[in-house]
């Protein structure tokens, strides 16, 4: 009982991390967050997204074709707790903080049933993972994505087949990198029952694993199972190939054959492929600076805590004694999702399943620093320090990032979009034209904050149109509107420009926003009489 007293006092824990102040931190509402959340609202009241497809399972914002999962999760969010900020990012929230006790029942099964106090350090260090909390807060599909394949595993531990399957077939909804785990995750399960000599289970995963290769191998031959992976391959990026070409051209005209065996495209593709593999294991990924994109970056903090490293260590070697197989397995294999992919590298989010092994590992270090028979004054003394590094590495990362976040790289996350959109809201009525610099797909944020959820609303995202008009605002593509706005009717306009550009006579500047880096961002104008 008493376990299970600790284990709630985790997940308070976890949710406290994931759940204050989480309408204002992240600083800036992206434009992943607000379409979820604007789209999944929608399809719940409409039963179509903004292009007019039927409760759609996926969401084609830029030919990615986005999975919905997420969608209708910060949906159900808005409509139950009204729409805001907080709202839409309340369901990753949730589920994050939620995975901590996944994580918990997760460890037994790996570990035994009598190896409680690692699976409450593992459930703990989840709790307040840098990495894992900044996912959870930012509307991130993926981490939803950990816990469904993690509870899928302690079902499948369980001889629960049908249950594990649901929550795999379940992820295949969330995340795109997912469909490609999932199946990866099921192999390493199948290797580590085999291992253990552990029949029955080998023989329902190895059905499992056959009946999810198919699957991906079926959504990934859809054009919109693998429209994202065609974006972000390496195989597409001609700036990999022109590495090739140009160490080619300096073996000189005369050694064509030289050219083709050392610079040929296998042999460059396999070296970017390793080099971007190793360095989801490197200390500055993982411990010093994290990975990328720009918006999760924390200024001067890792992924990971130091302090966690001899627990991450002893617990690495100690699951090599005990045969337990399968977070090495996982910790090894997730990376391979992110080998072959450009655009934002190292990423965090595309391998944060690593997330799992790694806290399973500090789970079984701290086990076995716990029974290691040594002097007693040194093993509590070194507990007690460790203790207190963890601590003010954990308030370093909290001041680093409900303080300091705001001022870092806040264009990356879309600083004051959501308060133009608002403006444009409160005071569009008051004029005949609205004229709005789209960078971002503004008519988002505005019909988000009006809380317009119009049937009747339809918006053309796929296509970035060049201008696009809805009752008296019409959306410009462009950076600044003055060269742009000349053929139209100006007169009793409100305009809404970027915070550098020209002046514009006959207008009078209303309001103007600035970024928590103090960037300039926009501004609006107004020739109302």
């Amino acid at each position: 009982m008493k376990k299970f007293i600790v284990l709630l006092f985790v997940f308070l824990i976890a949710a406290l991390f994931r759940v204050w102040n989480l309408g204002g931190v992240p600083h800036g509402f992206h434009s992943d967050e607000v379409v979820a959340g604007y789209e999944g609202t929608f399809l719940l009241k409409n039963h179509t997204d903004t292009y007019g497809n039927s409760l759609p399972i996926y969401f084609d914002k830029f030919g990615d074709f986005r999975p919905i999962g997420t969608f209708y999760l910060s949906g159900i969010s808005n409509l139950l707790l009204g729409n805001s900020v907080f709202a839409t990012r309340f369901a990753a929230a949730f589920f994050g903080a939620l995975t901590s006790v996944v994580v918990y029942f997760l460890f037994l099964e790996v570990a035994g049933a009598e190896k409680k106090r690692g699976a409450l350090f593992a459930a703990f260090v989840v709790s307040v993972l840098p990495w894992h909390v900044v996912l959870s807060r930012s509307t991130q599909e993926s981490i939803i994505g950990i816990l469904t394949i993690s509870l899928g595993l302690v079902f499948l531990f369980r001889k629960k087949i049908w249950l594990s399957a649901l929550l795999f077939f379940a992820s295949y909804f969330l995340y795109t990198a997912h469909r490609i785990l999932v199946p990866l995750v099921l192999a390493s399960a199948l290797l580590d029952f085999w291992v253990s000599g552990k029949k029955e289970l080998f023989r329902k995963t190895l059905y499992l694993t056959v009946v999810f290769i198919i699957l991906s191998a079926l959504v990934l031959s859809t054009k919109w199972g693998r429209s994202r992976g065609v974006q972000i391959l390496i195989f597409n990026d001609p700036n990999v190939y022109t590495v090739g070409q140009d160490l080619a051209h300096g073996d000189g005209p005369g050694n064509v054959l030289v050219a083709r065996v050392f610079h040929n495209k296998a042999v460059i593709l396999t070296r970017f492929a390793v080099s971007q593999y190793l360095s989801y294991f490197s200390p500055d990924f993982l411990f010093v600076h994290g990975g990328l994109p720009d918006r999760y970056h924390i200024p001067e903090q890792g992924l990971l805590y130091f302090s966690l490293t001899p627990f991450i260590l002893f617990g690495f070697v100690e699951v090599l004694k005990r045969r337990k197989y399968l977070p090495l397995i996982l910790f090894f294999v997730t990376p391979l999702l992110a080998t072959f992919t450009m655009d934002d590298v190292p990423n965090m989010n595309r391998v944060s399943f690593m997330i799992v092994p790694i806290v399973i590992f500090a789970g079984f270090g701290l086990e076995k620093l716990l029974s290691t028979k040594v002097n007693k004054v040194l093993k509590y003394g070194f507990f007690g320090f460790v203790s207190l590094l963890l601590f003010l590495e954990i308030a370093y990362f909290s001041h680093e990032y409900f303080v300091h976040e705001s001022q870092h790289k806040s264009f990356f996350r879309n600083d004051t979009y959501g308060q133009v959109g608002l403006y444009i809201a409160k005071n569009r009525s008051k004029y005949k034209k609205v004229y709005i610099v789209n960078t971002d797909d503004m008519p988002i944020y505005v019909w988000f904050f009006a809380n317009n959820y119009d049937k009747n609303i339809r918006y053309p995202m796929n296509e970035k149109v060049d201008i696009f008009e809805w009752e008296n605002m019409v959306f410009i593509r462009t950076d600044c509107l003055k060269d742009r706005i000349s053929k139209f009717d100006l007169s009793d306009s409100l305009i809404v420009d970027g915070g550098d550009c020209q002046a514009m006579d006959g207008f009078t500047q209303q309001a103007a926003w600035v970024r928590g880096d103090s960037t300039k961002s926009f501004r609006a104008l107004s020739n109302l009489k």
